[in-house]
């Protein structure tokens, strides 16, 4: 059975409410959506389509602009009389922005807007996903959270089916939100890979995935297309996803997309983004303190190159001019201390035949 949208009914859409025109705004342009995920599956729409389904993909792949908990009933057998209005308040969450509870059997998800969205590529700082990473883990043990949540779609607040509580109107920062979750010393050990939840998934993938790729990107630019070197990140990325609740496919390909394109467009084997060791990408068989040695004497290889080309440069130019080559001419030239220049003399002697004229051994810098 496939769904049907009612496209007259769709373009009828008016949102005169400011905390649906937030939600909306944020909406990917074309998300996924449908009446009943299992049953239909998921189909793309257009948002202003997709708007009034009852469940949405409420993050664009690369943002995240919100935090969703799914909250079960049945996970709270020693709990008397539950109410999904007020679980929040009774385990010391925050208000959430949104609550949309399911009208048959009082199950609800849990929604809190961020008031900066928190990019989620490759070219983003990583300090504000891994912050943003921790504040959901903590709130979802804080909140009892179904950890087999998917983090794709949730229940659509513009949706008219579902029972909507809206405790909160205005956004949160991540600092508000980690107000309410325990300090670092009572911070629980970090999950197992299996256990974890939400964007924790993602940034364990995401970080596993941009190292393999860091290590092989060069080596494929020589080798094969972008396309090629695309689907080989793709391939790895699925093998990575292998938690109990494992990540959503358009999450994998956004990440691999992701990690695929920076890298071939960008990686050069250094930077403040990669691991330690200059060229490890070529060598990342190597031990650190050999990567470390090799890094060593690459730099002052090239460092000695570059020093060589500067003199040789200001050599020409003195003897274009008509005039005697130096040390102490060289190095008032080329800016290089006179140490530097007799190290370099006997190439450049050979360069200026004639018009070299050693005549500095007695230089004052």
């Amino acid at each position: 059975m496939s769904q049907k949208f009612n496209t007259t009914r769709q373009l009828q859409l008016d949102i005169n409410d400011p905390a649906k025109k937030l939600f909306f705004d944020g909406l990917p342009f074309i998300p996924l959506c449908s009446d009943d995920a299992k049953r239909f599956g998921l189909v793309y729409r257009p948002r202003e389509l997709a708007a009034l389904r009852r469940q949405i993909q409420y993050n664009p792949n690369t943002i995240a602009r919100c935090l969703v908990f799914d909250i079960d009933k049945e996970n709270m057998p020693d709990v008397y009389a539950w109410s999904a209005k007020y679980w929040w308040d009774d385990c010391s969450a925050p208000a959430p922005n949104w609550i949309l509870i399911n009208p048959h059997n009082g199950n609800c998800h849990y929604i809190y807007m961020l008031a900066v969205p928190v990019p989620l590529t490759d070219a983003a700082r990583r300090k504000p996903m891994r912050y943003l990473s921790v504040i959901e883990e903590l709130l979802a043990d804080k909140l009892r959270a179904d950890t087999g949540f998917t983090g794709l779609i949730s229940k659509n607040p513009l949706s008219d089916y579902w029972i909507v509580e809206t405790p909160r109107e205005q956004s949160y920062s991540l600092d508000e939100l980690a107000e309410y979750i325990p300090d670092n010393k009572e911070k629980k050990k970090r999950k197992k890979k299996r256990e974890m939840t939400g964007l924790g998934r993602r940034m364990y993938i995401f970080d596993e995935l941009r190292y393999w790729a860091y290590s092989r990107v060069l080596d494929a630019r020589e080798n094969m297309t972008f396309e090629g070197w695309m689907n080989k990140v793709l391939s790895r990325c699925e093998k990575l996803n292998t938690f109990s609740t494992p990540l959503a496919h358009a999450h994998i390909k956004s990440t691999a997309k992701s990690v695929a394109k920076w890298t071939w467009q960008h990686y050069v084997g250094s930077g403040s983004n990669v691991r330690r060791g200059r060229d490890a990408a070529q060598n990342f068989q190597l031990e650190l303190h050999d990567k470390q040695v090799l890094a060593a004497y690459k730099t002052n290889q090239q460092r000695t190159t570059d020093t060589e080309r500067k003199l040789l440069a200001c050599a020409e130019n003195l003897k274009a001019q008509g005039k005697l080559i130096s040390k102490k001419s060289l190095a008032k030239n080329s800016g290089c201390s006179i140490n530097t220049v007799r190290k370099y003399w006997d190439r450049i002697s050979e360069l200026g035949g004639g018009s070299v004229r050693c005549t500095s051994d007695n230089y004052q810098t």
